[in-house]
């Protein structure tokens, strides 16, 4: 890898564990429901305001927005309650140590995909 990689994986790096930091800080002062809640709310936001500024269509149906609510909850907000929850019992860094590991695993115990 070239320098300005490593630089923006330290950067990165930085960044996506600072989160942990800030969750455990906000969990001072809010319960880790409304947290999750709050970040959910303002990602809805944000990405609802892409849509918008893109002009891009909504969808008008059960069948267009079932995959999203899916998604959503799967890969939202399920995960953002747990690391919440379970920061009122670690550290900040333990947890972002943990969030870290499963991708590690993951991506270590995938299966390969033949090329075409």
């Amino acid at each position: 890898m070239q320098p300005k990689h490593w630089t923006a994986f330290i950067l990165l790096g930085g960044i996506w564990s600072a989160s942990f930091l800030w969750i455990k800080l906000a969990l001072d002062e809010i319960g880790p429901f409304t947290l999750v809640a709050l970040r959910v709310l303002l990602g809805l936001l944000f990405a609802g305001g892409a849509v918008f500024v893109q002009r891009k269509a909504w969808p008008r149906d059960w069948a267009g927005w079932s995959p999203f609510l899916l998604l959503g909850i799967t890969s939202v907000a399920i995960p953002f309650i747990l690391i919440t929850w379970g920061e009122l019992s670690i550290d900040s860094a333990v947890a972002s140590i943990f969030e870290c590991h499963c991708a590690i695993v993951y991506d270590h115990h995938r299966a390969p995909v033949p090329a075409r």
